[in-house]
C-alpha cells in the first residue's frame, strides 16, 4: 500500500541512526515491525472474561507489583 505521510525530520533522523536504516521508508518499516512484534496479545486472556475463570478487576496489562506501588 502506498501512503504519503509527513514525518518529523529530527525524529526520523534519530530513527535512521538508531536502526541503521538506509532510507526513511526502511526506518518506518523497522519501527512498525518492532511495534507490532513487541505488542503482547491479550485477546485469549480477555476472551475468558465473564466465564468465572478470571478474578474480577484482573488486568493482564498491569504488573502485580505496580498495582501495589511496588517494584
Amino acid at each position: 500500500m502506498r501512503t504519503n505521510i509527513e514525518l518529523d525530520d529530527k525524529l526520523i533522523a534519530k530513527a535512521i541512526k538508531k536502526t541503521g536504516a538506509k532510507s526513511k521508508r526502511e526506518a518506518v518499516h523497522i519501527a512498525l515491525k518492532s511495534l507490532v512484534k513487541d505488542a503482547p496479545d491479550y485477546s485469549a486472556i480477555l476472551a475468558l472474561g465473564g466465564k468465572g475463570l478470571i478474578a474480577p478487576g484482573y488486568d493482564p496489562k498491569v504488573i502485580y507489583g505496580d498495582r501495589l506501588g511496588n517494584r
